[in-house]
């Protein structure tokens, strides 16, 4: 009778701990489809839509948020990418525009930009924090088209699609919500 009741309190125990863990796990998601977890940065737990993580385009802008792991601390990140076969842009300024004429504008710090070799490509990268911009951006991504344009040797100057804008406003919504 004692062996029966230590197990079906173990039972019990054992399916309130795993219920409790698989509620944890869809807090982390606040409910947003498509959030995925980054993985390659030790420091920080990021997270993406699923889009922008597994797309086999050369996608020019990425956008990740996350938490650091040291302090617990909200970040949310920009990426600006672009992809050349023969010499990078060396672009130094970045703008992008929508269809209400609202433009966005970065001036390119040279200690957050980075060139990657990769598969016959030079993939020239920059990282800007936006976490205090995040509704203003999720206002600007909603008026599309947006535009790109990265300006240096070489100028570029391409819109984003739309399968592209909405995993933007995936994460930037998802990025609301951990505030």
């Amino acid at each position: 009778m004692n062996r029966l009741f230590i197990f079906y309190v173990s039972v019990i125990l054992l399916v309130q701990i795993t219920g409790c863990a698989s509620m944890s796990k869809d807090k982390t998601n606040s409910g947003i489809k498509g959030i995925v977890k980054l993985t390659g940065r030790e420091n920080r737990h990021s997270y993406t839509h699923k889009f922008q993580k597994n797309s086999i385009k050369a996608l020019p802008i990425l956008i990740s948020t996350g938490y650091t792991k040291k302090d617990n601390k909200r970040f949310t990140e920009i990426q600006f990418r672009a992809y050349n076969k023969k010499t990078p842009l060396n672009y130094d300024l970045i703008e992008m525009y929508n269809s209400r004429g609202d433009k966005w504008q970065w001036i390119v710090n040279k200690r957050n930009k980075k060139y990657i070799e990769k598969r016959g490509f030079t993939i020239e990268t920059y990282y800007a924090r936006v976490d205090s911009k995040i509704g203003e951006l999720i206002k600007f991504f909603e008026q599309e088209p947006i535009y790109l344009k990265l300006k240096g040797n070489l100028n570029n100057f391409k819109p984003l699609e739309s399968s592209h804008i909405e995993s933007i406003l995936t994460v930037l919504e998802y990025a609301r919500s951990l505030q």
